[in-house]
């Protein structure tokens, strides 16, 4: 489960199923995407995440992957500079391994395995972690969202082991899709075998169905990353739609 706001909540009502948890902290840091402005105070922001690690500890909530910002350069943006966001990157690490020396810190969870961030790729912030702060991050995570044949995501995982065997001899993270499938083609279960097939193909360590709003026949719009498990089900958490068989 990826989860970000409301993690306690969601996890009350997964617990005896012993699920895996991701916390997307830049969900549970602000709901304010365009105005959120960590860097202005970073202090705050240290200790805002060591208090959000804490009362998760306290609950007894575990959190086996800790995503630090996601889409940073789509649909929930970063405003800072690039720099800014190395920072961003290097502090969050830095906490978490201080209290949780075992946790598993990943990103950079851009929307677009091709994507950029202020003209950078995702592989430069991978080699600028590196080469400044001597950081390698224990999971690569990325979307595939794009209206694309879902064979291209072996492409992509066949490109970014070769780049990590060029530039990191001997470095192997986990690979994780975090959000796979686009709106138009989530609740298609043709669509969702290829998705199965090619993660699998791929060796993909982890991945999780992206969510989309929907605007039935009736005209009223509802989102399935809050009711029908990303699209599994209706709106009543009951109905099974067609891919749900699947």
């Amino acid at each position: 489960w990826r989860v970000g706001n409301g993690v306690a909540t969601i996890y009350e009502k997964l617990r005896a199923y012993n699920p895996t948890l991701t916390l997307v902290l830049s969900d549970a840091y602000t709901d304010s995407f365009p105005t959120a402005r960590p860097w202005d105070n970073w202090l705050q922001y240290d200790d805002w995440l060591k208090s959000e690690m804490a009362d998760l500890q306290k609950k007894q909530i575990p959190v086996t992957y800790w995503d630090v910002w996601g889409e940073p350069q789509g649909g929930t943006p970063f405003r800072g500079t690039y720099a800014q966001l190395l920072e961003l990157f290097r502090r969050t690490y830095t906490v978490i391994k201080s209290v949780l020396p075992e946790a598993k810190v990943i990103g950079p969870s851009f929307d677009d395995f091709e994507g950029t961030f202020a003209g950078m790729t995702a592989g430069q912030l991978i080699l600028d972690l590196d080469s400044q702060f001597h950081i390698r991050l224990d999971g690569l995570a990325w979307h595939e969202l794009s209206y694309q044949n879902s064979d291209k995501i072996v492409n992509h995982v066949n490109s970014l082991r070769s780049f990590l065997s060029d530039k990191f001899p001997g470095y192997t993270p986990e690979l994780h899709v975090n959000e796979y499938a686009n709106s138009a083609d989530h609740h298609l279960p043709g669509h969702t075998f290829g998705y199965f097939q090619a993660l699998q193909e791929a060796g993909v360590d982890v991945t999780a169905r992206a969510c989309w709003p929907q605007v039935p026949p009736s005209g009223t719009q509802w989102s399935d990353c809050w009711a029908g498990l990303n699209g599994l089900l209706m709106q009543d958490n009951v109905t099974p739609q067609s891919v749900f068989w699947l």
